[in-house]
């Protein structure tokens, strides 16, 4: 009889009620979620002076079932990364909150449900999968995959760390993937299905990213350096921009676009907000680009010649639509 009731307990018990283990894996330090949980998690490395060659691990109000190389410390659980070559966690199902921080290679698998990741390491490969999810990484290489549902992602290119290929990908549905740090080789941005916003604070043009836009009407600001591909409003190409002049002769339309090029003031350390100088909107054919750009108020009174500027030159095709801006001086 004693049996028969434990049996009945044990099925009465939901299955949200295992609990998520961390262990040593191979040369991985592993983070398994319990099924139907939803987990605040935070992974970071100890003081080097005072706790070296430790992660300490937070997990908010679950329980955790410590495997080998980790153990209960005085506050939170602690793990040896002597040996470790990376950090995994398997976020499973639910609504997770994952922060991983450290100098070791960053792996996530975050599963369906509306996430949110924050991330630093050399390499970071993370997953959103289903649901509106916000992956945040600070890195050299690695890959951001939103997944299916409406995506923010989010991409800083640490200094020091190594450059190696980097993908940023939306995946489908309304995404918002944004880049900054300094510019570096081999970085794909994808968007995927939907209509998806493109945004950079890159500090260098040296190098250009390659950008898939996708189905949907899209929307790009980025730089003269960035390759447009599938699906994007065109990159205006050919020609250095240090010096514009209000009869615009520079550069070359791969397609027909309609055309906007706006010159605004640069304003020095303190200076009001940057006035309008001079616009320009038309339709243009593929070839040179060639627009006669009208003065404003503003700008006749600022007729100067070698004036500082910031150039804007958008561009835009179907219900697509590209922002480039860079610093020139008026010819």
């Amino acid at each position: 009889m004693r049996v028969l009731a434990l049996l009945v307990l044990l099925l009465l018990v939901p299955a949200s009620a295992q609990a998520a283990t961390l262990a040593r894996e191979g040369a991985e330090l592993v983070y398994r979620s319990a099924p139907g949980e939803a987990d605040d998690v935070v992974v970071q490395p100890g003081d080097p002076s005072t706790a070296p060659n430790k992660l300490f691990i937070y997990e908010n109000g679950r329980k955790l079932v410590l495997g080998p190389g980790c153990v209960q410390g005085v506050l939170y659980p602690e793990c040896s990364s002597e040996g470790i070559t990376g950090v995994r966690v398997l976020a499973g199902d639910g609504d997770d909150r994952i922060i991983v921080l450290g100098d070791l290679p960053v792996l996530v698998d975050l599963g369906p449900g509306d996430d949110k990741l924050t991330s630093r390491g050399p390499t970071v490969t993370a997953t959103g999968g289903d649901g509106a999810d916000e992956l945040s990484g600070e890195m050299g290489a690695g890959t951001l995959d939103g997944g299916a549902g409406g995506d923010a992602l989010e991409t800083h290119l640490a200094d020091g760390s190594p450059a190696g290929p980097l993908l940023v990908a939306g995946g489908e549905g309304q995404d918002r993937i944004h880049v900054d740090g300094h510019s570096r080789p081999g970085i794909t941005l994808t968007g995927g299905s939907g209509n998806d916003r493109f945004t950079h604070f890159i500090y260098e043009s040296d190098h250009g990213m390659d950008v898939s836009c996708g189905p949907g009407d899209d929307r790009t600001v980025l730089r003269l350096a960035d390759r447009m591909g599938d699906g994007c409003a065109p990159n205006v190409t050919g020609f250095t921009p240090d010096e514009v002049s209000r009869r615009f002769r520079e550069g070359t339309l791969p397609v027909p676009a309609r055309v906007e090029i706006v010159f605004r003031r640069r304003p020095g350390g303190g200076s009001r907000p940057a006035e309008v100088l001079a616009r320009g909107v038309a339709n243009r054919p593929a070839g040179p680009l060639r627009l006669q750009l009208k003065t404003t108020e503003a700008g006749r009174r600022r007729a100067k010649r070698d004036l500082k500027l910031y150039v804007f030159i958008t561009t835009t095709v179907g219900g697509d639509r590209h922002t480039v801006r860079f610093d020139s001086r008026l010819r």
